[in-house]
């Protein structure tokens, strides 16, 4: 049975893969590091041609069970964009142009002679786009102003609207519809910023022509960190946010009424990764980082809380978050698929096997560059 790992060149180029699975790969270079066969576990291989600056120009694809071997070739410009793709097996084309901005102006794919489509852009002197054609739709004709910030789009009987600021953030979102004799508004989308340029508030109003749409509504509240502190919601009720001195989340909690409140904790060790578990008995949430600090180097103080699992025992603490002892009984497991003797591998650069000891207990230790040693 392989074991699962990386093999390296002296170049630090992959060269082989197995799986967890037992599947094998491997990878071969040219003399310029570019990769050029790809071998798969049922002795299949994918070949790989590049062009002068080193893109790829073909790729050869195996025969398979379910399909005939195949080629697929690629074409670039000089400035490194894809003009064209090619199965030629299939008689699957695609081919791209572009303006002398290095813009796409226009994309047509085709599969032999029976189905093709094609997108085209059309830009103005700046190079901001002003209408797109997207195979049979209608065309999609785009407002801009400035560097390219939106003002509307349009395309058929639908419209849509936008408003911003001074600083170009949008303030309010409409959209339209129309008939030969009307024009419709069928969403009204508002935002509001602080003097910060925050998100203050957001709502969705029934335009004028549906009174009886939905109404949503939706403010913001900052900490004097710049912190999301609070969200008020007229659909899902209050949201509060609690942080640390590191701003670091730590608490929300979650009321739609007086009687529906749901409160969650969120707790850290020193290391800054989050814990799942609830604290200890008689240990408060905001002691918890305190209480980790004050015990990093006891080896019986319980990192996780309270959690605990009915099948291995808890790991113990480790100094500069690196574990130094865990065991774990796998004779439960072990016993319930016959196997009494069970190799397993883990390591950086270097293998070690770590067998069953008895009853199936496993000892492994990890040393300060979080490689894993093993002891039966």
């Amino acid at each position: 049975m392989n074991i699962p790992g990386f093999s390296y060149d002296a170049l630090d180029r992959l060269i082989e893969e197995v799986g967890f699975d037992g599947r094998t790969q491997r990878y071969h270079y040219n003399d310029a590091g570019e990769l050029i066969a790809h071998e798969d576990n049922n002795g299949q291989t994918t070949h790989y041609d590049y062009n002068r600056v080193g893109r790829l120009s073909a790729r050869h694809l195996p025969a398979t069970d379910s399909a005939p071997a195949q080629t697929e070739a690629f074409e670039w410009n000089p400035d490194g964009q894809l003009l064209g793709a090619e199965n030629t097996t299939l008689g699957i084309r695609i081919e791209r142009h572009y303006n002398t901005l290095g813009q796409l102006t226009l994309e047509a794919q085709h599969l032999g002679d029976h189905w093709s489509w094609q997108a085209s852009h059309q830009y103005d002197a700046r190079g901001r786009r002003e209408q797109s054609q997207l195979g049979d739709i209608p065309p999609i004709d785009w407002l801009s102003y400035g560097p390219g910030h939106l003002l509307g789009i349009s395309s058929g009987p639908l419209s849509i609207h936008f408003a911003r600021n001074a600083l170009h953030q949008e303030t309010q979102r409409e959209l339209y519809t129309r008939d030969e004799t009307d024009n419709r508004q069928v969403h009204l989308h508002q935002r509001q910023y602080d003097a910060l340029g925050r998100l203050e508030q957001s709502q969705l109003k029934p335009s004028p022509d549906s009174p009886g749409a939905l109404h949503w509504e939706r403010r913001y509240q900052y900490d004097s960190q710049d912190q999301l502190q609070q969200l008020q919601d007229n659909r899902h009720g209050r949201i509060g946010y609690q942080y640390d001195a590191s701003g670091r989340l730590t608490g929300s909690l979650h009321q739609q009424s007086e009687q529906s409140k749901q409160t969650q904790t969120y707790r850290f060790y020193a290391a800054g990764n989050r814990l799942d578990h609830g604290p200890q008995a008689g240990a408060k949430p905001e002691d918890w980082a305190a209480t980790v600090a004050a015990n990093l180097h006891n080896p019986d103080f319980n990192l996780l809380g309270e959690g605990k699992s009915q099948s291995a025992p808890t790991a113990a603490c480790w100094p500069d978050n690196r574990i130094l002892g865990h065991k774990i009984n796998l004779s439960p497991f072990l016993e319930n698929y016959g196997i009494v003797d069970s190799p397993w591998t883990y390591s950086v650069n270097t293998i070690d096997e770590l067998r069953a000891g008895v009853q199936g207990a496993n000892d492994g230790l990890f040393d300060s560059d979080n490689v894993c040693g093993c002891r039966p």
